[in-house]
């Protein structure tokens, strides 16, 4: 339900009041694209101690990575016009990644947080950049294959 929940925010919500109301402007899915995957992502990040460095460089790999999926959510939202499917595919990958955390037996603390202290710290930064790397692949497959199929003027037009 919390893949729902982020998708009737981030996409339904956010990308449709950009597009409403700026959708004379050329680049008007330029900038939801951005505004929307830079607030998706910041908020996978909210709590963290602003004061560690470690904490700042998580929260900034955190912030990509959860953006680049939220981007790829977006095209297939402009795509499908359909928020249930990217909920469901959101909900999916957060099920997957919750299962994650329990085959590798995380840290009760690291349940709480995406931000991982001292030591444990480095690792997470490592991943989190691999992941990025890894998801702007499927991000640029997903263009190549589905974006650039995408009706922008009708979308202009009718949202």
């Amino acid at each position: 339900s919390v893949g729902l929940f982020e998708e009737l925010a981030f996409r339904a919500v956010i990308n449709d009041a950009i597009i409403y109301k700026f959708r004379n402007w050329k680049y008007v899915f330029v900038l939801s694209a951005v505004v929307s995957s830079i607030v998706f992502g910041a908020a996978h990040v909210l709590g963290f101690d602003v004061t560690s460095r470690l904490a700042w460089m998580q929260a900034v790999g955190k912030t990509l990575s959860a953006g680049v999926f939220g981007l790829a959510l977006l095209i297939m939202y402009w795509k499908t016009r359909n928020i249930w499917a990217c909920g469901v595919v959101h909900g999916l990958y957060d099920f997957l990644a919750a299962i994650n955390m329990g085959v590798f037996k995380m840290p009760e603390e690291a349940h709480r947080s995406y931000i991982a202290e001292d030591a444990a710290a480095v690792p997470v930064i490592v991943l989190y950049s691999v992941l990025t790397i890894v998801e702007i692949v499927i991000l640029l497959i997903i263009w190549k294959k589905v974006g650039k199929k995408i009706d922008f003027d009708e979308i202009r037009r009718t949202w």
